[in-house]
């Protein structure tokens, strides 16, 4: 969905009362910049403007849409809403997107039947990676704080098409639900890096056809909750999954469709291991069909800290001053295996043609700066951004921290 922000001319936060439509031209060069896209599949005209239920938000409205149809007549137009629907002065979009407010849905659809309707913005919960307790001193928010119970309200609804979630990435700025110390936001799949978060598995089970199985918590290092009960849960497109903590079985459960299975588990160290049952051919086979085992997860109790580990997605680079590459950075326990609770401060050197850019870990509440060579991992994980310089030859990174093996990766610049 490519959106305009505003109705009408106006550069205001929201159009205010009297805004004109005579000067269209930076929707008009939205227009002509994407059309050729095909990943652009509706244009929205504006998001969560006051104008949207008076007279006049639905006369900049029409005004906008001849401009979208002087250019591309091909795609639907619609406009993120996120009140007063049955009231809205807006009736020319061809799809009516809503903002929230679930327990709207049936009224609006009621209302407007004959409209297609979608989640124009929904699902919007706040989780931090590798945090399993909210702590709004520290600016962290709960992994167990998933968007199911609003995904649900959509899923359950045959007249909602689809739904796009607030976000796919966390991102600087509007700091959120807890403002300091967070100078980030805390609403995404993903954090600011790209490293998934336990939600993203949870949507990766309701979409993907591939079998999966995802366990949360992330970690099995609990030091001083021996014998306590830790919530577990296991996101799986498959019918049923199995837990084991040691080898011992705690028990088959089913997952309901779109949703997860869920134990409660004494606390000891070692090894928590999930299998997901299902057909072997396609988890959508029919139900005679044998259930075998089509996925697995492992979640262990680590040891400390010994070596950093990069892992580029490629290590080929243009030699164009241009060309940039994400360097993900995990810290390993001796057997391999990420430290979920790792925080130690990584340094980064740089040889041959190229350039760090930046650094980043995922932390909501970091204060350090993105521009420079060192950075501390936040659960296990951070990253570091290099760039090619104009001539060909070999760019080495080194990445260094007190006591740990270093991690070196070689790039080809061509």
């Amino acid at each position: 969905m490519d959106e305009n922000r505003h109705l009408g001319d106006s550069y205001e936060g929201h159009s205010p009362h009297g805004t004109t439509a005579t000067n269209l031209s930076d929707l008009a060069t939205m227009i002509l910049r994407d059309r050729n896209h095909p990943s652009i599949i509706m244009w929205s005209l504006c998001n969560e403007e006051g104008l949207r239920g008076r007279p006049e938000g639905e006369r900049l409205f029409a005004a906008m849409k001849r401009v979208v149809h002087l250019y591309d007549n091909t795609r639907p137009i619609t406009c993120a809403i996120n009140a007063d629907w049955l009231t809205n002065g807006i009736t020319d979009e061809d799809l009516i997107g809503v903002n929230y407010r679930y327990r709207n849905y049936d009224k609006i659809h009621k209302a407007n039947p004959r409209f297609a309707m979608f989640a124009s913005e929904a699902n919007n919960q706040k989780t931090t990676r590798g945090e399993y307790a909210s702590d709004k001193s520290a600016g962290m928010c709960s992994s167990y704080d998933l968007s199911d119970k609003t995904w649900l309200e959509q899923v359950n609804r045959p007249f909602i098409c689809g739904s796009f979630t607030w976000t796919g990435f966390d991102y600087k700025g509007e700091p959120n639900p807890y403002g300091w110390p967070d100078v980030s936001n805390n609403t995404g799949l993903m954090d600011c890096c790209g490293f998934p978060k336990d939600k993203y598995y949870y949507f990766e089970s309701c979409w993907s056809d591939k079998p999966m199985v995802h366990l949360m918590p992330g970690s099995w290092n609990w030091p001083g909750k021996e014998g306590q009960n830790i919530r577990v849960l296991a996101f799986s497109n498959a019918k049923q999954v199995e837990l084991f903590l040691n080898g011992h079985s705690l028990g088959t459960k089913d997952v309901p469709h779109d949703d997860y299975a869920e134990w409660e588990v004494p606390y000891q160290p070692g090894q928590l291991v999930a299998k997901a049952y299902g057909p072997q051919s396609t988890i959508h086979s029919p139900k005679s069909d044998p259930l075998q085992t089509v996925a697995t997860d492992t979640v262990e109790t680590t040891g400390a800290p010994a070596r950093i580990d990069l892992s580029p997605d490629r290590t080929i680079l243009r030699a164009n001053a241009e060309d940039a590459v994400v360097v993900p950075v995990s810290i390993l326990d001796a057997q391999g295996r990420v430290v979920p609770d790792a925080a130690s401060r990584v340094m980064f050197s740089l040889s041959g043609p190229g350039q760090i850019l930046g650094v980043s870990n995922g932390d909501p509440a970091d204060h350090d700066t993105d521009k420079s060579n060192h950075r501390n991992a936040f659960h296990g994980h951070c990253m570091v951004l290099i760039e090619a310089g104009a001539q060909g030859g070999t760019i080495q990174l080194t990445a260094s921290s007190p006591g740990l093996d270093s991690g070196v990766v070689t790039f080809k610049v061509r």
